[in-house]
């Protein structure tokens, strides 16, 4: 494995997306090669009533980000974000963490899909920004990425694929959407285990940094809502050590009701491959205990508190392949 590379997770910054994270670190259980993108949400910047005060739920993600730099950790911070029309994350937000923005912990995101976002980095000399560039390249972004070409302080995010990536010449992060989303969830029960990524183990360019992608939610920012089959997306090491990803869907799909009940035929399914042969010839780096905790669960939580357990699953197992602990065994 390439030395010292790390893991981009591009995360929205809903409820669950933060409370893994804040969960990880308090376990200790992430990796400081593992760099959270967060994108806010129009919900960080929601208010609400709370013993007659008005309380912006940008706190929670203050927090977060004031946890992360405190503990040494990097994270980076989208400050464009897509669903606030290219508006400043840090202007927009309160002063809680003006005193951050210039450490070398938290990393300014700028996502060149606007063009305000020229020279809009600012950085103090210990600090690296990353420029984000989609598939989608005009002509205004490859000017900005001329611009940055040469500037070893700002980390270049970019598909492989890209129309400027044979052109890199500093520091970069492969950056793709791993996750193939289905129209209806009930399509997984045709595709029950896909291959995911491989992006650490195909790069050997001394400009490569690290690699980075949306986890198992996908690029797609969608709200919770109920569907006619629940399915739960579980990504693991196979023999090879390549990254792939399993969908395990309910039965009961000709309705909507039972949402419980649909959820408990899904995790009987993850149930039933934890004490497969075929899970007991895998990596035992798979056996993480955010995994066992989905299984465990004796009532309806809600499908949001699974897909936190299922993103913590996905960045522990990431964590310790990048801090080469291969030999952690959770018991069942």
């Amino acid at each position: 494995m390439k030395e010292e590379i790390m893991y981009f997770p591009y995360l929205y910054g809903k409820k669950n997306e933060l409370a893994a994270l804040k969960e990880l670190s308090d376990l200790n259980n992430l990796s400081k090669s593992i760099v959270p993108v967060i994108e806010p949400v129009p919900a960080n910047f929601a208010t609400k009533e709370m013993n007659g005060k008005k309380v912006n739920k940008s706190h929670v993600l203050n927090n977060l980000i004031r946890k992360f730099v405190e503990e040494k950790r990097k994270i980076a911070i989208v400050q464009n974000p897509r669903n606030l029309g290219g508006v400043s994350y840090v202007n927009q937000n309160d002063p809680e963490i003006f005193d951050l923005v210039s450490s070398p912990f938290y990393i300014p995101v700028y996502a060149y899909r606007y063009k305000n976002s020229r020279n809009a980095f600012n950085l103090s000399p210990d600090q690296n920004g990353i420029a984000i560039f989609d598939n989608q390249i005009s002509s205004d972004d490859i000017d900005d990425f001329k611009e940055l070409q040469n500037d070893s302080q700002v980390w270049k995010m970019l598909s492989i694929a890209s129309e400027i990536a044979p052109s890199i010449s500093s520091k970069f992060i492969v950056f793709e959407d791993k996750f193939l989303k289905r129209a209806k969830n009930a399509e997984y029960i045709k595709f029950p285990d896909e291959f995911f990524s491989s992006d650490y183990l195909r790069y050997t360019d001394p400009e490569y940094i690290g690699f980075g992608d949306y986890s198992m939610t996908g690029s797609e920012l969608t709200k919770g809502f109920r569907a006619r089959a629940v399915a739960i997306h579980i990504i693991y090491f196979d023999k090879n050590m390549k990254l792939r990803i399993k969908h395990f869907v309910s039965d009961s799909n000709e309705d909507y009701s039972d949402q419980a009940g649909k959820l408990q035929e899904a995790t009987d399914k993850i149930s039933l491959w934890l004490n497969s042969s075929e899970f007991s010839t895998l990596p035992v780096i798979n056996n993480s205990p955010f995994l066992h905790q989905i299984i465990s669960l004796d009532h309806y939580t809600g499908l949001g508190f699974i897909k936190k357990l299922s993103l913590e699953h996905h960045l522990d197992i990431i964590s310790r392949y990048l801090d080469n602990n291969f030999d952690e065994v959770v018991a069942n």
